[in-house]
Order: C-alpha cells, then sequence, then structure tokens
C-alpha cells in the first residue's frame, strides 16, 4: 500500500490507497473445462530490460489440483505494452510428502523456445512479425495473448 492516487485517481485525506497495476503480462493456468486460473499480474518495468531473462510465476491454485488437471497455458499481455515470449520453462505443482516435506508433480519439464511477440497493439509489426526483439529473431505477432500447450 502507498499513500496517493488511488481508485479514480483519488485518495481522500490521510488514507492508504493502493497503487494501481498497469501493463506487463499475466500467465494463467487452464483447466480441462476451460476455466482460467490467473496468476499475478507482471508489470512491463518487471518484466525485463529488453534482454532474454527468466521470470518465475506461481499461480495460486485452488485445493485438489494435480499437474494433470492443467491443460494449457494461457500467456496475456496487457496495455499495449508489447512483450517478446521467448520461452517457457519448468512447470509443476508441489505436492505434500511425509510430515514436512513436499514433491513436485510436473505439468512439463525443460525449455520450450517460443518466438511469439504478444501485444494488443500490432503496430510494431510488419507482415505479421516483429524483428525487434531479443536476439534479433524475429517475433510472430500473435495478438493480445496466447495458448502455451503443456
Amino acid at each position: 500500500m502507498a499513500r496517493g492516487q488511488g481508485h479514480r485517481g483519488r485518495c481522500e485525506g490521510s488514507a492508504y490507497c493502493a497503487l494501481r497495476v498497469a501493463g506487463g503480462f499475466k500467465l494463467r493456468a487452464i483447466a480441462p473445462d476451460g476455466s482460467e486460473i490467473s496468476g499475478p499480474q507482471i508489470t512491463a518495468a518487471y518484466a525485463s530490460d529488453g534482454s532474454h531473462d527468466w521470470k518465475r510465476v506461481a499461480i495460486p491454485l485452488p485445493a485438489g489440483i494435480r499437474a494433470a488437471d492443467i491443460t494449457k497455458f494461457r500467456f496475456d499481455a496487457y496495455d499495449g505494452d508489447g512483450i517478446y515470449l521467448t520461452a517457457i520453462g519448468d512447470a509443476f505443482v508441489p505436492e505434500p510428502a511425509g510430515a514436512n516435506g513436499a514433491t513436485l508433480d510436473y505439468v512439463r519439464r525443460g525449455e520450450w523456445a517460443i518466438a511469439d511477440y504478444v501485444d494488443d497493439d500490432s503496430s510494431s509489426c510488419t507482415g505479421g512479425t516483429n524483428a525487434d526483439g531479443p536476439g534479433g529473431t524475429p517475433y510472430s505477432c500473435v495478438g493480445g495473448r496466447v495458448d502455451i500447450p503443456r
């Protein structure tokens, strides 16, 4: 919480108002029935400085959800913040083991290279690609969100 701008741009008197989170992306887990389980919104400022950069995103799953219950992931960019999606890595669900332990139930293992430019605004795309991202790779312009197979 911070003092200052809050809901509708005002914070009355000495009240404390939450800062608005804008831009960036969310990663979601998709269940077999199509329902989305959202992770936190990662702001563009935190996402990257323009180079290849891993971000660990924890998606709080409802009780009882197991790795087998996740059919795919959805990467959703916000507010015209173009995000270069370069790869997805390990995805797992921790499971209790013993009195004070855990095991990892993997949804997927290993790095899978992706070259997608995810943005609601396609003005930086030419012929369906954006070549201004990390590594000089041409990134496919996929719109504001993209589904990633498990």
